[in-house]
């Protein structure tokens, strides 16, 4: 019996991580992130704002920069 809840338990567990980082998009993981943490939402990740205008390095919220 224990082994049973301590199997699925790791297996839930695996797929909440799986879920969390490749399934769910940058700007969902990113609004759920804050709203837990009781923040503000950085950048406003909807998308018709479409993130901050010049963006940290690495940020997957800064808008994309038109190529010349």
């Amino acid at each position: 019996m224990f082994d049973a809840i301590l199997t699925y338990l790791i297996v839930a567990l695996a797929a909440a991580f799986v879920i969390w980082k490749i399934l769910l998009p940058v700007r969902v993981r990113t609004t759920l992130r804050a709203r837990l943490a009781g923040d503000q939402v950085p950048c406003a990740p909807d998308a018709e704002t479409a993130g901050c205008a010049g963006g940290c390095p690495g940020c997957g919220l800064a808008k994309p920069v038109a190529r010349k």
